[in-house]
């Protein structure tokens, strides 16, 4: 659509009213550190039965003991701050089911993420609701986000859905009766680019009533999984920054929007350890050519 778009603006000779691309990063928080009880035992047998890593199992129990998490929300709101970018975090409103074994309790966590909700604040960041996977089949989006705006105290109007679950006949008209003014759904979980043919955030259209629909979708761009997933890319770090290179590039040239996903967790375990450097330079890359973050 873009390279449409581009084609009638050189025809009719108008120019952008704003001429720097945008750069919305954004973190999905399906969990907000280490596994814990029962969990954490049981990922600690996994390393040394199934993944044979007596050295990552010690170590996890180590960093417990010492309380330093390598899936601290903190480590993501310190990276913003060190390189001087805003972030939006998505978090989740609930436990989720037991198969996806991913979520936590609001109110047990409730002083922990009202602390982390002022370190977000800290760094102009932004909290979304990062949609609980029965939301499709279950009427429970309003409810779920009028909980989860109890515990932040704030106003929240942007969205994701964990797994980026999505229905082109329900998902917007979900998000609309609940309230939700941004989505970033929309993407493909086993590749990264452009599902709906652009980067720029626009108003769905709603076909049965004839309107568009109060809802603005910002494309997600890249996902950290979609590159590095055995089942999906299964790129090379290396391979993987290449992608982004030229996504961004594409991106800067029709003067669009980079949306990028980076999971808290996506780091310290083996599959994602080689892979750290990733996110740091993709902010980098994105300032030094002067994206705007928002």
């Amino acid at each position: 659509m873009e390279i449409l778009v581009e084609l009638i603006r050189k025809e009719l000779n108008l120019s952008y009213r704003d001429e720097r691309s945008k750069a919305f990063i954004t973190h999905d928080i399906d969990n907000l550190g280490l596994l814990n009880g029962f969990k954490f035992i049981k990922s600690l047998g996994g390393d040394i039965l199934k993944r044979k890593n007596i050295k990552l199992a010690l170590d996890k129990v180590k960093r417990k003991i010492i309380k330093k998490d390598p899936w601290s929300v903190y480590n993501l709101i310190e990276l913003h701050r060190k390189m001087d970018t805003k972030g939006t975090f998505f978090f989740m409103p609930g436990v989720q089911p037991k198969k996806f074994q991913d979520g936590y309790d609001l109110i047990k966590n409730k002083s922990y993420l009202q602390d982390v909700a002022k370190a977000i604040e800290s760094i102009n960041g932004n909290i979304g609701i990062h949609y609980d996977v029965r939301h499709l089949e279950e009427d429970r989006m309003k409810n779920d986000l009028d909980r989860l705006s109890e515990i932040f105290q704030a106003e929240i109007e942007a969205g994701r859905a964990h797994f980026l679950l999505f229905d082109i006949t329900k998902s917007f008209e979900i998000y609309e009766k609940a309230g939700i003014k941004f989505d970033t759904t929309c993407s493909f979980a086993d590749a990264v680019g452009f599902r709906f043919g652009t980067s720029k955030p626009f108003r769905p259209y709603n076909f049965k009533e004839k309107r568009e629909y109060d809802v603005i979708e910002i494309p997600l761009i890249v996902m950290d999984g979609s590159l590095q997933n055995p089942k999906y890319m299964n790129l090379s770090p290396e391979e993987g920054f290449e992608k982004i290179i030229e996504l961004v590039e594409k991106i800067k040239k029709y003067n669009g929007t980079f949306t990028f996903l980076w999971h808290n967790s996506s780091f310290y375990t083996p599959e994602w350890k080689n892979w750290e450097w990733v996110c740091e330079k993709t902010l980098k890359y994105l300032k030094e050519n002067r994206f705007e973050f928002v």
